[in-house]
């Protein structure tokens, strides 16, 4: 690791602390000096930053920044426009996935300086059946609305040159769970190079509610009509007659449908808020892995 360049790594958390601290110990095992770990407590309860806190003096190359609940995409934001490493990546803090492969990611990047980032997909996914069904049908749901060319837009690791990832996060607006769209729809639109590479994820109980399941359709519904007009005038711009192609008529075709979703998951994310201490997520029965997988079974 001495040829490497100083790797910042974000962790944004809202709820799992104890998950959290394990998840930094291994970071800073796999990269000893080399790396700037920044926790962003998003909302966290009192007692859990207090958690943190006292553990705090055992976290070499650490910086914990606190904010008010705002989602997953603005705890990201934050720890990337702190971030002072000339490389940026952010992972969940449940440590789903094994930091060991920021390291292909990092050599990636250190020995092709024409790639801007590199995100991950998974090979490998242990979860219950009902969340991977989910996951299945919004990547599928992406692919159609989008046309994105990545396997997986929602793996928890990506990994960007820092001038890069500051310039994609300033402008982001997606404060939860769809910020990874929103994010890689702006790498496209400013032509980035962008590599793939897989990655395994081990067990972790979800901590998306119905409540977040429904702000993050809403939020790509939101990306979706912003993208329809957005591709559109841009043709018209141009003054070519291919802004009636039978791929813009697509986009067009399921925008009618697209809004009335999106009008249907607002009214319903107002109701979930109205009744948010009432509403609990369903506990799901214990995974058991069988397999002798490296996610799962750590040397």
């Amino acid at each position: 690791m001495k040829n490497k360049k100083r790797l910042s790594v974000i962790l944004p958390c809202y709820g799992n602390v104890a998950a959290c601290i394990d998840a930094v110990h291994t970071i800073i095992d796999v990269f000893q000096d080399n790396v700037e770990v920044i926790v962003v407590l998003d909302g966290c309860p009192p007692e859990q930053v207090t958690m943190l806190m006292a553990e705090r003096i055992n976290l070499p190359h650490t910086e914990i920044i606190l904010q008010n609940h705002l989602g997953k995409g603005a705890a990201v934001r934050t720890g990337v426009m702190h971030a002072k490493g000339e490389i940026i990546s952010f992972v969940d803090s449940d440590g789903a996935i094994h930091p060991r492969y920021l390291l292909k990611f990092l050599d990636v990047l250190e020995n092709n300086p024409s790639i801007d980032g590199v995100v991950g997909f998974r090979t490998i996914y242990h979860t219950h059946f009902k969340r991977k069904c989910m996951h299945i049908l919004f990547h599928l749901s992406v692919k159609s609305l989008f046309g994105l060319r990545f396997r997986d837009t929602q793996t928890a690791m990506k990994m960007f040159r820092a001038p890069i990832a500051k310039r994609l996060f300033q402008h982001m607006r997606i404060q939860g769970y769809a910020f990874d769209i929103e994010l890689l729809l702006n790498a496209e639109k400013n032509g980035l190079s962008i590599g793939e590479l897989p990655v395994a994820q081990k067990f972790t109980e979800s901590s998306m509610s119905l409540l977040s399941i429904t702000m993050m359709v809403r939020d790509t519904l939101w990306l979706y009509r912003d993208f329809v007009w957005g591709s559109f005038s841009r043709e018209l711009r141009k003054r070519r007659l291919s802004a009636f192609t039978l791929v813009v008529l697509k986009f067009i075709a399921l925008y009618p449908f697209s809004q009335i979703v999106l009008a249907a998951a607002s009214i319903a994310l107002l109701l979930l808020r109205f009744f948010e201490g009432f509403v609990r997520g369903q506990v799901s029965r214990p995974f058991v892995c069988n397999q002798k997988c490296l996610c799962c079974h750590h040397a």
